[in-house]
């Protein structure tokens, strides 16, 4: 309870409640908890999603002014889950970009009779598929070391090594 003075408790103003599940090791019982998380962040979402339909229409009695906040263990790894997913788009695109970078700079057109191998196609697809089968070997490989993946991982290091593999093509070449 929060916002109120000696015992007058019901003019507390806000209000945290704390639901505490048994932690273990044991699998059945970890999936159980995160079954009941997900059901539970469920159940909330339709909660606010309804509250506030209610409020926007009108329909909602004043008296009963709340808001509700809430989150669960999970909401961290599932949010972090869900931006990993929508960056894949970003990451194709941006090694799309490369590629036809890499083989339009690179290439000299001399006729079109020699277009594509002067323009070397080749040598921009190969130069980025090397460069993208690095970052997925070097995940695979900590993956079978047992260690976990992190956000900066999934995000920050296949746009490192993309950059570094491109300037690294200009170089050979």
């Amino acid at each position: 309870l929060g916002n109120y003075t000696d015992t007058a408790y019901a003019n507390a103003t806000a209000l945290v409640i704390t639901i505490v599940i048994e932690n273990s090791n044991d699998p059945e019982k970890i999936r159980l908890a995160e079954a009941w998380e997900k059901v539970f962040l469920d159940f909330m979402k339709n909660f606010t999603e309804t509250q506030k339909t209610l409020r926007d229409s009108g329909k909602w009695n004043q008296s009963a002014n709340f808001t509700v906040f809430y989150s669960a263990e999970r909401s961290i790894q599932d949010e972090l889950n869900r931006q990993s997913r929508s960056d894949i788009l970003t990451i194709v695109i941006s090694y799309t970009i490369m590629f036809l970078y890499v083989t339009l700079t690179l290439g000299h057109i001399r006729s079109w009779r020699t277009f594509l191998i002067d323009l070397k196609i080749s040598v921009g697809f190969i130069g980025v598929l090397f460069v993208l089968l690095s970052v997925m070997s070097s995940i695979g490989f900590y993956s079978y070391c047992g260690i976990a993946g992190t956000l900066i991982i999934f995000e920050v290091i296949p746009f490192l090594v993309l950059a570094v593999g491109v300037d690294n093509i200009f170089i050979i070449v």
